[in-house]
């Protein structure tokens, strides 16, 4: 299935994308390390939200996975509690895996009572596939030894995933690990369902997007390295030069009245093409994901809309909203939502397609809308593909 989902992706953008990438290799690897009666499920269908594996072991339980394909270069901090700073934007994998907990608790409360203290089997990891352990000492040397501890408990990074990944799997909770009998571990992986869903093309959209920010980010972090590497240099030319200038034994009359100013020229110049050109490449990048729209501050990271009113004026936008449901409809017919939704004083109509995953929606509630404009019938509205 993730290698279906990697392949329609590639033949649309010709790419294949990070995420994916990731997930793939990292199944590979739980399938090349544990243990030979251990079950991996990839995305396994427990409740609203799909995590990335299940793992079943007899030894120590579950364990949920999350796996991220993120650069280190894109970071920007990273907080003991599991908080990812990445350019404007805060990332919480862990957030995320508890989410998951609460549904396999649900569901294992629901499908397999006989269990008994299902709550002590479950454990949860994120997988980090884009850096080493060794990649994130610059965030995690100032901590306390527990933080430190507490934050490693619960992230596995890529060169931790080889033959101590079983053990790392069985010290990812809060609870002693508690043995399953097969039977019973049979039972539950004929019956979880594994998700059939199919990639949108507004995923597709914000799957490219994620990629496009984060190589931005990067080519950003490298230019300011650059940038400060050649302004050291001539701060250090400029002190050697006004070094030998000082020395006593050197005649005055040679000495330097004001250091280079040439070298501080340059470097001025080199300093203002280098963010000029990263200026004209960022900006022209956000004006062709959004069209022929002037840049404005109605953008989410790159190219995606937060305002609904600049949005819907052209279709094809790629829209998140903070938006309350004023009214819903659900058509048995087609099998298609129909939403009135409701940003700061402006309305506007939505669709969720059948088939699309979403949580329970109740009208009155606020929720976090992600999707693309369309047109249908002479008016603009927002074509669902993901709700918080």
């Amino acid at each position: 299935m993730l290698l279906d989902h990697l392949d329609q992706v590639s033949r649309i953008t010709k790419n294949e994308m990070k995420g994916l990438q990731g997930e793939i290799a990292v199944g590979d690897l739980l399938t090349k390390y544990l243990p030979d009666d251990t079950y991996i499920i990839a995305q396994p269908v427990i409740g609203k939200y799909e995590p990335d594996f299940l793992v079943i072991s007899p030894r120590y339980g579950f364990r949920l996975i999350e796996v991220k394909n993120w650069s280190i270069n894109s970071i920007n901090n990273i907080t003991s509690n599991g908080n990812f700073s990445i350019a404007s934007d805060k990332q919480t994998p862990l957030s995320q895996l508890r989410k998951h907990v609460d549904n396999l608790k649900s569901y294992l409360n629901d499908n397999f009572p006989h269990l008994g203290n299902y709550h002590t089997y479950i454990g949860y990891v994120n997988i980090q596939y884009g850096f080493t352990k060794r990649e994130i000492d610059e965030f995690t040397n100032e901590w306390s030894a527990v933080g430190k501890s507490d934050f490693l408990k619960y992230h596995i990074f890529s060169d931790e995933l080889n033959g101590q990944l079983d053990e790392r799997l069985k010290n990812a909770t809060k609870f002693k690990s508690s043995k399953i009998p097969i039977k019973h571990i049979e039972d539950i992986v004929k019956s979880v369902r594994i998700s059939n869903r199919v990639l949108t093309e507004s995923d597709i959209k914000i799957l490219i997007q994620s990629e496009q920010i984060e190589q931005n980010v990067k080519e950003l972090k490298e230019m300011n390295e650059q940038t400060k590497k050649l302004l050291k240099e001539i701060q250090s030319n400029n002190d050697e030069f006004y070094s030998h200038g000082s020395n006593k034994n050197t005649n005055t009359r040679n000495a330097p009245k004001k250091g280079k100013p040439w070298l501080w020229v340059i470097g001025i110049i080199v300093f203002v093409i280098l963010i000029a050109g990263f200026s004209i490449f960022y900006f022209n990048d956000k004006h062709e994901a959004r069209g022929n729209s002037s840049i404005d501050s109605s953008y989410y990271n790159d190219g995606i809309y937060t305002d609904p009113r600049k949005a819907l004026k052209n279709k094809d936008n790629a829209l998140k909203v903070e938006a309350k449901v004023k009214s819903f409809y659900y058509d048995e017919s087609s099998g298609n939502k129909f939403l009135k939704l409701e940003s700061n004083g402006f309305t506007y109509a939505a669709i969720i397609y059948k088939g699309t995953k979403t949580p329970y929606i109740n009208e009155g509630d606020t929720y976090i809308f992600y999707g693309l404009t369309q047109e249908y019938n002479g008016e603009m509205e927002l074509r669902i593909n993901n709700i918080e």
